[in-house]
């Protein structure tokens, strides 16, 4: 398994990334289980994508700053970061213009990780959310807290509004990205064989 595939890994890439270097205990404020960090230092180490220097004189001090193959990645991962921010901001500014209705239900708002609708046909409710989650893939997927499932009338309502057909357009925009990027870090951790020929 790749150190990338690893809880906080990505996020202490971006970190080093923006502050060049770092001290052990600034990597806190990311990862607070001193052993967690350790282990996931020394994999992202063996993996060559950060250099990990100790303070001899002094204090020990771990200075912690990113190799060559781990700003790479960074800036990998950054465009990916802000390709995923501005289009979700964009299409939710689009979005959220114009609530569409449809029978006895009718669009209340759209918030990152949910949706609130109104449906006439129940009165005791205000409002149905349905939580906005994403399967192992990374696509989006709606699920109705109301009914319990991803296949009721509120979902497939859902789903009708140009609101949903934009946010899943850019999810699979931002999905495919992230599957071209991670193919690109598979090709660059891959170990350049070379061959001499002795004549």
């Amino acid at each position: 398994m790749d150190s990338l595939d690893l809880k906080y890994s990505k996020s202490i890439l971006l970190y080093l990334m923006k502050k060049k270097n770092a001290k052990k205990s600034d990597l806190f404020k990311i990862v607070s289980n001193n052993f967690v960090l350790d282990r996931l230092l020394d994999k992202l180490e063996i993996d060559g994508y950060i250099q990990i220097t100790k303070n001899i004189i002094g204090p020990i001090i771990y200075n912690i700053t990113l190799s060559e193959k781990g700003k790479m990645v960074a800036l990998g991962l950054m465009k990916i970061d802000n390709l995923t921010k501005n289009l979700v901001e964009k299409s939710y500014l689009q979005n959220n213009k114009n609530p569409y209705s449809f029978d006895d239900q009718k669009l209340i708002n759209i918030y990152p990780k949910q949706i609130l609708i109104s449906d006439m046909e129940i009165s005791d409710l205000k409002a149905i959310s349905l939580n906005i989650i994403t399967d192992e893939d990374g696509f989006i997927k709606l699920y109705c807290n109301h009914d319990k499932s991803m296949k009721c009338k509120h979902v497939l309502f859902a789903w009708s509004l140009n609101e949903i057909q934009n946010l899943y357009s850019c999810n699979i925009a931002i999905v495919n990205f992230k599957n071209i990027v991670n193919s690109m870090i598979q090709i660059i951790s891959q170990p350049i064989l070379s061959t001499i020929i002795i004549g």
